[in-house]
């Protein structure tokens, strides 16, 4: 057998994987125009075994070839079982939202928050622009969900027991899937659980226009209420004015709420596009653990990382460098599979271009060095 050679990089490489390409040439992603159009639930589509067991192939033949962490939280021999539970029956047929949540759980299985299934984007303009979905803005804590706004129909900080006679715990192991994160770090797939709840229900179970929803007050009370279900624009508004854990115009911030404590706040581990670059954060960091140091008054620090939405090792690792109480190793290199870009013909236009695609390939080659 001929040994698959492994390429050394100290870039990262991560794959996200858009599937059920089998209605892509069939429905053309562009906004719904008309009221029939947006009527049509796309995801109620039918799918022949033939097409979707071909994808599941060709999902399974992509993940092993591109993924360079397949195998770090479950084998590939539970991977291809995965794969193979999922198969269609010669003969049947299987909704496409079905089939969907059946690749979103395959992806899944990896633990890789770069890693995730994407339903096809005719229905995510659908879902976008035509679609009513859940209008109540909702926080976990402790896996449990409570509403994060002061002028829904519910109130703030009641926690939720059932949305349509369905229990909430059984609603969060359907989506869970559709928001994937490292390992096994589930506050934060809780934390952005909360922000995607709305389209996520609504991919999962399909549009509901009006919502029974029971939930337990501060008081201890139990009730029911009705709503009604909110465009995307309108949830958009929403979500821009929760109650709680809103988007900080500051990325990192730094007070001191009491006289032994220093609260510092972390929204995200990138630099540049977009966010502040790294001189900015190491200032920050290195200016924060230096003021701790220099009095006896500090003894408690709060680190608050609950918005934080990633970015690169560096800026992770230079920050536990203040944490650690003994040396510590740092990664300094990682392994890809190949140094080119599998499968480049299934690549989606939708998703990114020609050029991209050559960018990427090319700096692979570049980056990637074979190792002996």
């Amino acid at each position: 057998m001929m040994k698959r050679k492994r390429f050394v990089s100290v870039v990262s490489f991560a794959v996200a994987v858009f599937c059920c390409g089998v209605l892509a040439e069939k429905v053309h992603a562009v906004k719904p125009r008309t009221s029939e159009d947006r009527q049509i639930d796309l995801l109620q589509r039918n799918v022949p075994a033939e097409a979707a067991n071909a994808d599941l192939e060709m999902l399974q033949k992509i993940m092993v070839e591109m993924h360079p962490g397949l195998d770090i939280y479950a084998t590939q021999k539970q991977f291809a079982a995965l794969v193979e539970q999922s198969r269609v029956q010669a003969g049947d047929t299987i909704k496409l939202r079905e089939f969907f949540m059946r690749c979103a759980r395959i992806t899944d299985l990896v633990r890789c928050g770069h890693t995730y299934a994407s339903v096809p984007l005719a229905c995510q303009m659908k879902l976008q622009y035509a679609t009513k979905m859940f209008p109540v803005p909702l926080m976990f804590i402790d896996q449990k969900a409570y509403v994060n706004h002061h002028h829904a129909k519910i109130p703030c900080g009641a926690e939720v027991l059932s949305i349509n006679s369905v229990a909430v715990d059984e609603i969060v192991q359907v989506l869970m899937p559709l928001v994937t994160g490292d390992g096994y770090v589930n506050t934060f797939r809780y934390q952005f659980l909360g922000e995607m709840f709305s389209i996520s229900y609504a991919t999962a179970y399909g549009e509901t226009k009006e919502f029974q929803v029971k939930y337990r007050t501060l008081k201890g009370e139990t009730n029911t209420a009705k709503v009604t279900g909110v465009s995307s624009h309108r949830l958009e508004q929403l979500m821009e004015s929760v109650a709680l854990g809103g988007r900080e115009h500051e990325a990192y911030r730094m007070s001191r709420p009491r006289e032994d404590t220093v609260l510092m706040a972390i929204d995200t581990f990138d630099n540049g596009q977009g966010s502040p670059p790294f001189r900015a954060y190491r200032k920050l960091i290195t200016k924060a653990f230096a003021m701790m140091h220099q009095t006896d008054a500090i003894t408690n620090l709060i680190l608050d990382l609950r918005q934080n939405d990633g970015g690169y090792t560096r800026s992770e690792m230079f920050l536990y460098s203040f944490l650690a109480n003994k040396p510590f190793k740092e990664m300094a290199s990682g392994h890809t599979n190949r140094n080119s870009i599998a499968f480049r013909e299934l690549l989606s236009r939708n998703y990114q271009s020609r050029g991209v695609i050559k960018y990427f390939d090319r700096r692979l080659q570049r980056e990637m060095v074979a190792e002996d």
